[in-house]
């Protein structure tokens, strides 16, 4: 499982798996994370309102690159 120091506010990821709110390769931008927790609220896009997501079903995706990153 990942840590919160992998992922920071404004970083782009993607979702792992489904989840009943959004597909699995959905991107978004992480809004606010909740380090002891291991989770984050994520905006992603198409939507406007944030979804808590656990971080072990995120990546983070390299913005220079174009790549995706295991976080």
């Amino acid at each position: 499982m990942a840590t919160g120091s992998h992922f920071h506010a404004g970083d782009r990821v993607q979702a792992l798996r489904p989840m009943s709110v959004f597909d699995a390769n959905r991107s978004g931008i992480i809004l606010r994370v909740y380090s002891a927790l291991d989770v984050s609220d994520v905006v992603f896009d198409g939507q406007t309102e944030p979804h808590l997501v656990g971080h072990e079903n995120l990546s983070l995706v390299a913005a220079a690159q174009g790549r995706k990153r295991k976080a």
